[in-house]
């Protein structure tokens, strides 16, 4: 109605059209005060109908920059809980008319590595009646390669280290090596989407990390990977976002056990000059680890284009965001997408051994506490469906199934092979019909 309750919402100045609110009231907080009651209970009642979504603000920030254009292809590669995976349908779907709600020329696919996080992220989407949105479970690192995508959002599991203010109880467990055993998967996550990205398309690599292994060390190491890869420079969007320019100097510490004292290479010839016995202790420390040397300037400036969110300069979360673009391959050259490559990051660029296991265990914040193991220690059983909640679709009718393959534009036979589907029943009723302008799908 135009009404501002005082002291309770703040207008966020860095989002476009003044579309987004902040509230001032703890959340733990909110249920106790009388007099918010009424609102509390139209944000649930809104949220429930999908006309209007909850987030942390500065997680907002990634699927601004990507820019998502109506009716484009999308893949967020991990995607649950899936407050991204809604902006980006919400983009998807902008400017449409009824009819071309349903045309299949806009599609997100939202991916998650965790079962049951699929399922959260099935109930999350279910509330805006979407029919441009396919969710799937699979490891992003080994993404398959069906179609390739016009945008890719890479959100990788991190540390979490920026939500300290959130979650004072990370203070104490947290450790500047909690993000070294991630950085060999954030890589493996964020060079895949560059496979599955179109010549000429964006990708975004985001944590919410402030650690410079997790955000700019992955930069440089896919810069390196992927000559027809640029940093866009973002310096003009959201100009009230008070950011930071990325780092391209920082130290590597050197693996201890925990509470020992701290010790810092360096610099990376440091560790290129290591006895081999000595790194074989320290296996978590890589070469792609370590910034970039003086003989790599153009690497060097590329990283002052990446976004640092820091919380004291504008009352936010943690955040680090990089956009890239990815270049169209010149005349006769196979574009990076075309050619698989090797699926591990060489040995002499990581001083990772192939068959590493951190190659193959994904992680999430949610699955790992700050402060605890991760890789191979951390690896959990993959949950099995249930059999009886799920069918494939090749057990569907023919008529359904080609139906299915039209709508998407997806072979047939990749369908009937790697798909599952969830029959509605009686308890499952489909979800009341939504209209108005707020309406996805």
């Amino acid at each position: 109605r135009g009404e501002e309750p005082p002291g309770v919402l703040q207008r966020l100045p860095w989002y476009p059209g003044g579309r987004a609110w902040s509230c001032t009231v703890p959340r733990k907080e909110f249920r106790n005060i009388p007099a918010l009651l009424p609102f509390h209970k139209f944000l649930v009642e809104q949220n429930d109908l999908g006309t209007l979504n909850r987030q942390e603000a500065v997680s907002m920030i990634p699927v601004l920059l990507l820019a998502v254009p109506p009716a484009a292809r999308v893949l967020d590669m991990c995607a649950s809980p899936g407050s991204k995976t809604a902006q980006i349908l919400d983009a998807v779907v902008a400017g449409a008319g009824p009819g071309e709600r349903v045309s299949g020329k806009g599609m997100v696919v939202a991916n998650d590595v965790d079962f049951k996080r699929c399922g959260t992220l099935c109930h999350q989407m279910r509330r805006f009646g979407a029919t441009s949105l396919v969710v799937t479970n699979h490891q992003a690192q080994n993404f398959p390669r069906c179609i390739e995508f016009d945008r890719v959002l890479c959100d990788v599991p991190c540390s979490g280290d920026g939500t300290l203010r959130k979650s004072p109880d990370m203070w104490p467990k947290w450790n500047p090596q909690n993000g070294m055993g991630l950085h060999f998967l954030q890589f493996l996550i964020a060079q895949r989407g560059v496979r599955l990205l179109r010549p000429g398309g964006k990708l975004v690599y985001s944590t919410c990390s402030l650690n410079p292994i997790e955000n700019e060390a992955v930069v440089a190491e896919l810069l390196r990977t992927f000559p027809d890869l640029t940093v866009a420079d973002v310096s003009a969007k959201l100009p009230d976002l008070k950011r930071r320019p990325g780092w391209a100097n920082w130290r590597v510490i050197k693996t201890a056990e925990r509470n020992a004292p701290f010790e810092w290479y360096a610099s990376r010839d440091e560790w290129d000059n290591e006895p081999a016995e000595l790194r074989e202790r320290r296996k978590k420390v890589v070469r792609s680890m370590f910034p970039p040397g003086d003989d790599e300037p153009e690497i060097r400036k590329a990283l002052s284009r990446a976004v640092r969110i820091v919380p004291q300069d504008q009352d936010t979360g943690g955040f680090f965001v990089c956009l890239f673009e990815k270049r169209e391959a010149p005349d006769g050259a196979a574009p990076t997408g075309d050619t698989e490559g090797p699926r591990n990051v060489p040995d002499e660029a990581t001083g990772s051994k192939p068959e590493d296991p951190a190659a193959t265990t994904a992680a999430t914040p949610d699955e790992i506490p700050p402060g605890e193991p991760v890789g191979p220690a951390a690896k959990k059983k993959k949950p099995v469906p249930d059999s009886e909640a799920y069918v494939r679709l090749r057990d569907l009718s023919p008529e359904a199934l080609g139906t299915i393959s039209s709508f998407y534009g997806i072979d047939r036979s990749v369908l009937a092979d790697t798909l599952l589907a969830r029959p509605r029943t009686a308890e499952q009723p489909p979800p009341p019909e939504q209209t108005g302008e707020h309406r996805l799908g």
